[in-house]
Formats: structure tokens, sequence, C-alpha cells
């Protein structure tokens, strides 16, 4: 090959770039030679040739790069990010993988998924094991446990039917490990389509673009437009978590129970509100104690009815405290009637007793409540601190209890109103311990329970939204 046919080829493979002229050395090392004499082996030969070939990459590849600098365009990569996979708890991760699962990148979205990446190692594995080793890490630095066990994953993925098997795949995952780390998990999972507003609301409160869709999706299943982002934005998964099991969200799928250990409980937060008005749950109807977010602080909403009065409380879901107590008469025309609250210059804080001491017990000290008819007045007048007998929702089970008083537990439990609703109801013999399991099914959430026949005692339980 001659000199001048070496360059029109270099030209001709690389005329979009600008290659500098060849050097007399290059081309006299890339030209023919003449027949080698006898002497010269083939292994010289070869040699001589694999020098020429060097030399023309070293050429074409310095004119490359020279090329794409002088462009600030970047130099093509191997992989491509195709998934992008958030996992939420407190810490906020993502995990970025090309469209065979191989993991690109696994970055932190926030202070605590920086503490997370720090402790994890993740670098060549796959999809699987490198969420297993984020979640090991989740659970060894506190932020999953007994008392907060809710993760939440989010896919970004065009493709609607990829993302949901990819969904079912990681929710087993989280599951898996959390188990195996004697951790009861919760996962709700879902798939986001990034928009500039969602994008926008995620920065403007420092939150990962999987935590603010699921936010915004809470705020849109709310008829009555309560709650504000921003008061949702501050709580962590496993309190959205908890506020989603009476909710229909459609594009989000929920699997375990979200903990409530570290909280007061319904039967606690409504004992509570009957003792700040002074009535008996005997002497109340239409009674309901549902999860709440009042100011960026959880909580549970207690309303009943008493003498054709509607109570409305606000009980702080950490120490019980009275955020909020209105009363309403529903007998006069809607135009006079006004909600009146009944909170004194600061929130009421209640004396909660103790789990153990919920059948029977007195709280003090509570501000007695008083009212006059509903033909009068609804005003609610604050008066002397004073001690309240309360009759509690429940009575203590000395007795070993039926199949139907374990129904109603259950039901009561669940905050079913319906007590007549279908409950499958088996026996079952645990090392010589009679139990109860329940299975039902309300307004599109599957509910189970273990339900110790000798005393009656919760001994687990568990809600999944049927999808």
């Amino acid at each position: 090959m001659k000199k001048r046919q070496i360059e029109q080829y270099v030209q001709h493979g690389f005329g979009a770039l600008s290659v500098p002229p060849l050097s007399e050395e290059v081309l006299d090392a890339c030209e023919e030679s003449p027949p080698s004499p006898p002497k010269i082996t083939h292994f010289r030969r070869y040699i001589a040739m694999s020098v020429a070939a060097a030399l023309v990459l070293t050429v074409i590849g310095g004119a490359m790069i020279s090329h794409f600098s002088r462009r600030d365009t970047p130099l093509p990569l191997a992989s491509k990010t195709e998934t992008v996979v958030s996992l939420d708890v407190n810490p906020s991760v993502s995990i970025s993988m090309d469209k065979e699962e191989t993991v690109l990148e696994v970055r932190a979205l926030n202070a605590d998924g920086e503490a997370i990446l720090a402790k994890t190692d993740w670098k060549d594995r796959s999809l699987n094991d490198t969420v297993d080793a984020l979640v090991d890490s989740m659970v060894e630095g506190g932020y999953l446990s007994d008392t907060a066990n809710s993760v939440l994953i989010t896919i970004d993925n065009d493709d609607d039917t990829y993302a949901q098997t990819l969904q079912q795949q990681l929710t087993d995952e989280v599951i898996g490990t959390m188990a195996d780390k004697q951790v009861e998990g919760a996962v709700l999972s879902q798939r986001v389509v990034k928009d500039d507003e969602l994008k926008a609301l995620a920065d403007a409160h420092g939150i990962s673009l999987g935590k603010a869709a699921l936010v915004r999706r809470i705020l849109e299943a709310d008829p009555l437009q309560t709650k504000t982002f921003e008061s949702l934005a501050t709580l962590p998964i496993n309190d959205l978590h908890l506020l989603t099991e009476k909710i229909a969200l459609p594009a989000v799928h929920g699997r375990g129970h979200a903990s409530e250990r570290a909280y007061i409980g319904r039967e606690r937060a409504t004992a509570a509100a009957l003792a700040h008005a002074t009535l008996t749950a005997d002497a109340v109807t239409e009674l309901e104690a549902e999860w709440d977010c009042e100011n960026g602080v959880l909580c549970y909403e207690v309303e009943f009815t008493f003498e054709s009065t509607e109570y409305e409380y606000l009980v702080h879901a950490v120490d019980g405290t009275i955020l909020k107590a209105e009363k309403e008469a529903d007998d006069r025309p809607e135009s006079t009637v006004r909600p009146t609250e009944i909170r004194t210059t600061a929130p009421t804080k209640v004396t909660i007793p103790t789990k153990a001491s919920v059948p029977a017990t007195t709280i003090a000290p509570v501000t007695t409540v008083t009212s006059t008819t509903p033909a009068t007045s609804t005003t609610m007048k604050s008066t002397t601190l004073t001690t309240t007998t309360v009759v509690a929702t429940t009575a203590t089970k000395a007795m070993p209890i039926t199949a139907e008083q374990a129904r109603e537990i259950a039901l009561r439990h669940a905050n079913v109103p319906d007590l007549s609703i279908r409950v499958d109801i088996r026996t079952r013999n645990q090392g010589g311990h009679i139990r109860y399991a329940l299975e039902f099914q309300y307004r599109g959430v599957e509910y189970e329970y273990l339900i110790d026949a000798a005393n009656g005692d919760i001994l687990s339980f568990s809600s999944e939204r049927d999808d």
C-alpha cells in the first residue's frame, strides 16, 4: 500500500473529523515494503506490521479525542440508563441501570441517603443484590425497624408492563431481606411519570421524585382537601403508608401493614377524646377513629355522636394531646350551624393509660367540657380541671372467648363499622394454644387477624389493598 493510498483511506474513514496530516515516519512505516530478503524472518515482519498499525491507531485515536473535545461533545458511553429505581424510607437513594438491569450508578438523594451509601458496597452487584445491600444498611442503621417498617419503591421507566413486573420483583426482595433481619416489612410501590410540576414540588421541598409523587396522589384522593403538600412532605414514609391504608390509590400497590407500634393506638386515642368530652363509649354512637395529619403531625381523627350532636377530635398520635376539638348540633337549619372549637389557649394534654390498663382506667387530669341542649347553644365551656372515669371500649377478658367475640374484636380493631360483613374464621391449635384465624374484606382492603382464644389478645394482624 502506497503513502497516497494510506492518506486517502484515513481521510475517507474519518472525513467528519479534523485529522492532522500523517507524518512521513508513519507513512513510511505503513507503506508496503519490497519483498524481504530471505534473511528477514516472518516474526520480524509481523513485529514491523504491528508497530505500524499501532502508530496509525494512535493518530486516529488522537484525532477523535481532539474532535470531541473541540465540540464539547461527551465521549459515547458503553451503557445507557434505561430505568431508575428509587428507595425511600427516610434515607432516599436512586439506582440507575441499563436495559440488561446492570447497575450503573447508586446515588444518595438526601443526607441520610449519603450515610447509607457510605456503608454500602454496591459495585459489581446485580439489581437485587444492590437492593439487598441498601435495605441491610437501613436496618442496621435503625432507619427500618419494628416501629418504622415501610419502604417506598418508585420505578421510572416508560414501559408500564415492565415497571409493574419490576415493582413485584423488588417488593419481594425488600420483604424477604427485612424478614431475614427479623423485621416484618411493608412496601408501597409505584411507577412515576415525570413532569415539570412534580419535579418542581420535589425540588422545592427537598424530597425525592418518588415521595413527591406519593404525596400528590394522597392529596388527589382526599375529596375534602383537608391536607396540604407542605404538611405531608415532612412525614416519613411509614406515616404516609398509615395515611394510605383507608384511601384507594389506584397507581400505588401496597403489601404488608405499616407499623403502629410507635403510636398510642386507636383505642387510647378514642379514650382521650371521650374523656375530654366527659362521655363514655356506651353513651355515644357512630364512633370512628382514623389516621389523619394536622400541620405535619400524625394524629387520630376521632368522631362520635351524642344526643344529635356530632363531635370531632384530633388526637396527637404519640402523646395523646388534644390538638383540636369541635362539636356541631345537626338538628338545626344548616345556615345557623357553625363548628365551635373547644380548644383552650394551648392544646390540652390528656394523660393516656398504657395498653395494659386500657380496659378500665381513670384518665386525669382533663378539661371538663359542658354543653347546653342543641336547641339553645353549642358553645362548650372550659371549667376547672377534674378527674373523670372513662369506661373503655373493651373489657378485660378473664374467660375464653368465642369465635363470634373474636370476630367482633377484629372488626373493631380494624375500625370497620359494619359488624355484619362476612368473616372467615378458622380455629388453630398451636402448641396446645387455641387461636382464631380471621380473614375479611372491607372497602377494597383485605384483613387477616390471629387472636388468642384464651383471652382475646390480638397476636398478629395485617392489611393489604386488594388490587
